[in-house]
């Protein structure tokens, strides 16, 4: 962890020079450094990568079968916002850069590229022949379109809040205009929301139609979407890195966590994004499976809508709520002591974290019961909205314990995954919700300015629709600071502002993130932020 945090101050570093000099640099040798890597903990059998993206021998399988516990949200990059998409996009499109398994960003569709005088503009240079699913070339005008649609689009803001525009300078080369110098730029533009589409796709299609039948430059074709069911899809043989290893492809989606196991078990499915904690067990005591697993970059949290409803008015209940939950209860009851316990908005492994941060209201039932009692609230119903998956049902059925036992009428609304982020996480239809959200970007930024400043309220962004001056005025200054010492002190600021100020969030733990295939599945590793390229996995028996 301490590691990972170096890395990340060493780039800040380098931001805060660039933006000193205000000189013209290039990229040095193709790469720059990212967010530090996760180092996964292979499971039973777990072997590394060999060459990936090179065809299988003769004699070995071709094909492999996904199985998802919900199905995804979209297939335009333009429009995605939850992890199971993003990283179901990384097989239909690429990026200007490439997102490395160890955190640095190498040469994607870019072989290079140049930031300007005082780091407002970066300049893409792009890679000579690239193609299409549908057979065009890529050019710099798909880069451009590409980048200006998914900015103007507030689903994107997250990683796109910081671009002005995207212009085209000649047939292979394209500059983004940045409205402030912005260090976290470059991890940005290896992000799914930056992927690169083919105009003609999107305009002769329209935008629905390519939300379903997706055209990029990625690794594999789209063949067929069954809703509630399947996805499929096959190599693209042009493909500008080669072929790859598995030419057929499926999603499935498979909603019990238990019929997922047995699935793998007979065979039917080859591997698991994302292992339930109740099943962990079964799959790590079968010798024929393997299980993978690395620390989350995902947090997990209570949020209040600040704008409406009982919390909004009762600012006492929310402190009741914060008093009322035990962390360790959760972690070890719900998720079998795989997690880590979290008092900041802020995950420890991105810049800003606030180390030694402490929750003044915390695990307290005596003061919970107080509080509701003095608020005239007790035996009141309260309903947590969340998502039907294990990952979240169980947590939730444990604070819904607590909340009974500080003394509200607590139950819990488990609702079907597009339900609840068209409903809750984008439409704010509750008033107390438990969510995940993940730092795709090992940024406090990222975590926090579209998440709490009250000009992104709504559309899946501040879905909080927190609207606090003082913490959009520390937002703004740390986004525009080159200082890294600075920023580290406003983000401790903001820590304490949103969970013991304001009571916003009640931050409650960071998991571990998993995966799980057939043995003789290779060039799978658990991922932070669970994002897998099928172009790396191959057959070795």
């Amino acid at each position: 962890m301490k590691k990972q945090i170096i890395a990340l101050l060493s780039l800040m570093l380098v931001a805060v020079i660039a933006f000193s000099a205000c000189a013209t640099q290039p990229n040095q040798a193709g790469t720059q450094q990212g967010q530090a890597g996760q180092q996964g903990e292979a499971g039973q059998q777990g072997g590394q990568q060999d060459q990936p993206g090179q065809a299988n021998d003769a004699n070995l399988r071709d094909d492999v079968t996904i199985a998802v516990i919900s199905e995804w949200a979209s297939l335009d990059p333009r429009t995605a916002n939850d992890l199971l998409s993003f990283s179901i996009l990384g097989q239909f499109f690429d990026t200007l850069v490439l997102p490395e398994r160890d955190g640095t960003i190498s040469p994607g569709l870019a072989t290079h590229w140049e930031v300007s005088d005082c780091a407002t503009e970066y300049t893409f240079f792009l890679r000579e022949g690239v193609l299409f699913h549908n057979g065009d070339t890529l050019t710099a005008d798909d880069v451009a379109f590409s980048i200006n649609r998914a900015t103007a689009n507030l689903a994107t803001s997250r990683i796109t809040g910081t671009i002005d525009r995207a212009e085209v300078v000649d047939d292979m080369t394209v500059t983004v205009f940045l409205h402030h110098p912005y260090a976290p730029f470059i991890l940005c533009a290896a992000q799914a929301n930056l992927a690169i589409v083919s105009r003609r796709a999107v305009e002769e299609m329209g935008e629905d139609a390519f939300a379903r039948h997706p055209v990029g430059t990625g690794p594999y074709v789209f063949v067929e979407w069954r809703p509630g069911d399947r996805l499929i899809m096959e190599s693209f043989p042009d493909y500008w890195r080669g072929q790859a290893a598995i030419t057929h492809a499926t999603y499935r989606v498979i909603t019990d966590a238990m019929t997922m196991t047995v699935a793998l078990e007979s065979g039917e499915i080859d591997m698991i994004l994302s292992v339930s904690a109740s099943e962990r067990i079964n799959i790590v005591g079968n010798p024929n499976l393997v299980y993978h697993t690395t620390e989350s970059a995902s947090k997990w949290y209570l949020a209040f809508n600040m704008q409406e409803g009982l919390f909004a008015e009762n600012p006492d209940l929310r402190r009741a709520i914060a008093y009322a939950i035990n962390r360790e209860d959760i972690v070890m009851g719900a998720l079998e002591g795989l997690g880590y316990i979290l008092y900041s908005p802020l995950t420890p492994d991105v810049f800003g974290y606030p180390q030694n941060f402490v929750a003044t209201h915390s695990n307290n039932l005596e003061r919970a019961r107080e509080l509701v009692e003095e608020a005239g609230f007790a035996g009141h119903t309260i309903v947590m909205r969340t998502m039907e998956s294990p990952n979240y049902a169980a947590p939730a059925m444990v604070m819904q314990e607590q909340l009974r036992l500080a003394g509200f009428d607590a139950r819990v609304d488990l609702m079907e995954r597009g339900a609840f982020l068209e409903d809750v996480f984008r439409g704010g239809q509750y008033e107390l919700q438990f969510i995940s959200t993940t730092a795709l970007v090992a940024d406090a930024d990222f975590h926090l300015f579209t998440r709490m400043h009250s000009d992104h309220r709504g559309g899946g962004m501040n879905f909080t629709f927190t609207s606090i001056p003082e913490i959009d005025e520390l937002l703004e200054r740390s986004r525009l600071s080159a200082d890294p010492a600075e920023r580290i002190e406003i983000y401790y600021q903001l820590s304490d502002l949103i969970v013991n100020e304001y009571h916003i969030l009640v931050p409650l733990y960071v998991t571990m993130n998993s995966a799980a295939s057939v043995a003789g599945l290779g060039g799978l590793e658990a991922h932070s932020a669970q994002r897998y390229f099928i172009f790396d996995l191959y057959w070795t028996n």
